[in-house]
């Protein structure tokens, strides 16, 4: 199962089909046994999407930790 989870103000600016189209790219990976690809390009997906409506300022800080989190 993979789970693509936004926040409020990230997935107010989207649709489903959005999000669909990312846990696709890490699905596909995992399905046809090349997961680490499925990765690196749903996290890319969700950078080119994060970059348009949240570009990074000067001032910027992280608010969470830079780790995968797995359930």
């Amino acid at each position: 199962m993979v789970v693509v989870l936004a926040d409020k103000a990230i997935n107010e600016k989207h649709n489903q089909a959005t999000w669909d189209k990312v846990r696709d790219l890490l699905a596909n990976g995992l399905r046809n046994g090349t997961g680490a690809d499925g990765f690196v390009k749903a996290i890319a997906e969700c950078g080119s999407i994060l970059e348009k409506d949240f570009p990074i300022k000067a001032d910027d800080t992280d608010e969470l930790p830079n780790n995968l989190r797995v359930i």
